[in-house]
């Protein structure tokens, strides 16, 4: 007999939409009108609330009355998301009084609107710490205009003498090479990324990075595809204090052996392994006594890569990275069992999450051509030998996914033993 979900008790029902996230939640109260008093309570258990606002096109799919109203008691709010901006954000936010992380996302940034926002949040928001901002300019501003923009922008954030921890992510600022970055004194913890720029406007967040004693965590979230920028990195003197890197390079045995040796703390980090063994990748990435998530690139496709299972009787040591619990592998390959191994449960003992990104160029074992139009049962029949070892191997993973990197399609593997 088959139970519908319309059917459950309320007290089921709650149990799920309190784990919904809040763009699903927004739409659950169309089906009866006991969602929507479910929903509304649900919403008024959360400690995070999301705030529309501003004339961004794309914000007005989500209209007032699909969203829940603010509970009774705006105190227990200490997360709030913004998505755009208005001269009314500050006011609206200072109902907040327990208010400690802001984030906000604008697609369009006004000369001057966010650091006027800003200004007064010292006021409205005394006890913030955490301030997440995500910029996308699509002006036709450039250079030293821009540049003095950001000088403004991070001279208003220095105001918030409470804060300490940062994290700046934009894009589509052209036409300058660098920010003033040193303006801000007082953080713990900044995060980093420019998206479009490459290394161009690293040279700031590297003066930065040596220059602030304050700051205990580092993230430097570009992609480090550059040699000459890598070994810049390498030189740091706080090394130690980055937990965030993204190594879009092959670096050799020693190189890793050293990269790892300075930057101790690092507690997410991607890494292109090349020609290193399983060994040599294990010792060098034990040093990491915090690794909590890792991404590795590998290809086949180069002839001097040989295929994992080469190392099933080795005689070599190779290391458990017990701390590990959310691995990604994006991998180009023309043979599935150029990923397997029978080592993945020794490295890998306590992954709860494991994402594989394949790009398939046929397979020689399944005699698969991977081509426009082949049925998707005969590619999911291969995909299945790749994360067949790591079911049966990683005893404590609870969620599998594979994604096809030419199209983006997922799919989840149940896991089973």
């Amino acid at each position: 007999m088959t139970t519908s979900i319309t059917s459950l008790p309320d007290v089921c029902l709650f149990a799920i939409f309190d784990h919904l996230p809040i763009t699903d939640l927004l739409n659950i109260d169309k089906v009866s009108s006991q969602w929507a008093n479910l929903k509304q309570a649900a919403c008024n258990r959360r400690t995070d609330l999301t705030l529309f606002v501003g004339d961004d096109p794309a914000l007005k799919l989500v209209t007032k009355s699909r969203f829940p109203q603010y509970s009774s008691s705006t105190t227990k709010y200490s997360t709030v998301h913004c998505f755009g901006l208005n001269q009314n954000l500050a006011d609206r936010l200072s109902v907040f009084i327990s208010l400690t992380t802001l984030n906000i996302a604008i697609c369009n940034v006004p000369s001057g609107a966010l650091e006027r926002v800003l200004a007064l949040l010292d006021s409205s928001a005394p006890n913030l710490k955490h301030l997440f901002i995500r910029l996308k300019f699509m002006g036709k501003e450039q250079g030293e205009i821009v540049k003095s923009r950001f000088f403004r922008l991070f001279e208003t954030i220095n105001t918030l003498i409470n804060l300490k921890v940062l994290v700046l992510e934009y894009q589509h600022f052209f036409g300058f090479q660098d920010i003033q970055l040193n303006v801000l004194q007082h953080l713990h913890q900044f995060y980093f990324q420019s998206i479009d720029q490459g290394s161009a406007l690293l040279n700031s967040f590297e003066s930065y990075a040596q220059a602030n004693k304050s700051l205990t965590k580092i993230g430097l979230l570009n992609t480090i595809n550059d040699q000459r920028w890598f070994d810049r990195i390498l030189k740091l003197e706080n090394a130690s204090s980055f937990t965030h890197l993204n190594i879009q390079l092959n670096v050799e045995e020693r190189t890793l052996d050293r990269f790892c040796s300075r930057f101790s703390s690092l507690t997410e980090v991607h890494l292109c392994i090349g020609t290193l063994s399983l060994c040599q990748l294990t010792t060098a990435l034990a040093k990491l006594a915090q690794l909590n998530r890792l991404t590795l690139s590998l290809t086949f496709m180069d002839l001097r890569y040989r295929p994992l299972s080469e190392e099933d009787n080795t005689g070599h040591s190779i290391r458990s990275l017990t701390t590990i619990e959310h691995l990604q592998i994006v991998v180009n390959l023309s043979a599935h069992s150029q990923l397997e191994s029978a080592h993945f449960g020794l490295i890998f003992p306590q992954i709860k999450q494991l994402s594989i990104e394949y790009y398939l160029h046929g397979c020689r074992d399944c005699g698969l051509e991977v081509r426009s139009g082949e049925p998707d049962e005969i590619i999911n029949n291969c995909v299945r030998h790749l994360v067949k070892p790591w079911i049966a191997q990683c005893t404590r993973l609870e969620r599998v996914v594979t994604i096809f990197g030419y199209t983006g399609q997922e799919r989840e593997w149940p896991i089973e033993r």
